[in-house]
């Protein structure tokens, strides 16, 4: 196009679209780049407000590239959460755990949904062990997310829930049996004899798994570490379990 009909065109153009002219050579003819710049200078644009206006232009670049990418961003996060081919062994792994658990804490949910809404409804009802209704949820969502994200809060509160459901799996099935039977406890026998010893297995399979060279050196855990969150774990389920027996 002649520089006479884009001299015309141009000078109608805001100072910012003058610029984004000039700070865009890839995208526009040498001739328009030189028009643009020929204006600017008629206009006595000094060169901190030629800068402010790049940096305008730049910023609305950026916004119109973001909302470009969101879709694309949004889609990325869908498809990845059961893909698992881009990530390392470890992480593959971890993600698996995140996802069990989640699928468990649903079911529970599910199954808890009614009892729950009941309670919320009735607050002058709660009492200490209503707490034992919302505890998992407030406990392990945040695990599961810190978890997902690699954190190494993430690991502690996995090995401390581990530990403390291992051992309590563990009490009981002594409960069932007949050996450790606080006055609260309902013996039921039959088949939560057998839950209970495959919960303490499945349980201490995973604190196990955790403890693997490959997953503690992926969370740099220390051996001070892990014995902090095993016993912590431990040490809070026996002083629950002293307080049914005392």
């Amino acid at each position: 196009m002649d520089s006479k009909l884009l001299y015309v065109r141009y000078k109608e153009y805001s100072n910012i679209e003058l610029v984004k002219i000039i700070e865009s050579p890839d995208a526009y003819q040498h001739i328009a780049v030189d028009v643009a710049m020929r204006i600017i200078k008629e206009r006595q644009i000094s060169e901190e407000q030629y800068i402010n206006l790049r940096r305008k232009f730049e910023q609305e670049k950026r916004d119109a590239q973001e909302r470009m990418d969101l879709p694309k961003k949004a889609k990325f996060t869908f498809s990845n959460l059961l893909n698992f081919s881009n990530l390392k062994p470890v992480s593959r792994i971890i993600r698996i755990y995140v996802l069990f658990f989640s699928v468990l804490l649903i079911i529970r949910f599910v199954g808890e949904y009614k009892h729950l809404i009941n309670l919320l409804r009735v607050p002058t009802n709660w009492n200490l062990s209503t707490l034992n209704w919302f505890i998992p949820y407030i406990y392990i969502i945040p695990m599961l997310l810190l978890l997902w994200k690699e954190k190494l809060a993430g690991w502690m509160m996995m090995i401390f829930l581990m530990s403390y459901t291992a051992l309590n799996s563990f009490l009981l099935f002594l409960s069932e049996i007949h050996i450790l039977n606080p006055e609260k406890y309902e013996v039921r026998g039959g088949l939560l004899i057998v839950m209970w010893i495959i919960s303490f297995l499945a349980f201490s399979a995973i604190i196990a798994h955790f403890n693997t060279k490959k997953i503690r050196g992926h969370f740099n855990i220390t051996s001070l570490i892990n014995i902090i969150c095993i016993s912590a774990g431990l040490i809070s389920n026996v002083f629950i379990w002293l307080f049914y027996i005392l």
